[in-house]
């Protein structure tokens, strides 16, 4: 078994991966080990950026800017906040239709038994 590292057509380092010893080296892959920031393979060897210049190229994110919600977002998330109550509503009343659902079916066993049937 043996390591690769497998660059793109510019030359850059995309990923290692593990062959056998016999197989061929593909085209676009070699087994020098890439060091050093965002390594290059020229053809015979790695070329790695210096530290400055990896800065350069990617410079620190800057957090995001928090947004103020428009007048239509504040509304929609009225209308969900309303949505989402009714809902607990709806299941809290589906629920207690249920209970007096099974109280009665139980009341109407208890007179079935007791020969009170109408």
């Amino acid at each position: 078994m043996k390591n690769i590292y497998y660059f793109d057509q510019n030359g850059n380092y995309l990923y290692m991966d593990t062959i056998n010893a016999d197989q061929n080296i593909p085209s676009n892959a070699t087994t020098l080990v890439p060091e050093g920031l965002h390594p290059r393979f020229d053809g015979t060897k790695w070329n790695a950026m210096s530290r400055e210049d990896f800065d350069k190229a990617n410079p620190p994110m800057r957090p995001a800017t928090p947004q103020t919600p428009s007048p239509a977002d504040k509304a929609l998330n009225a209308l969900g906040l309303q949505l989402a109550e009714t809902q607990k509503q709806l299941r809290i009343t589906n629920q207690a239709v249920n209970a007096l659902g099974l109280q009665f079916a139980k009341q109407q066993q208890g007179n079935t038994k007791n020969g009170d049937a109408q």
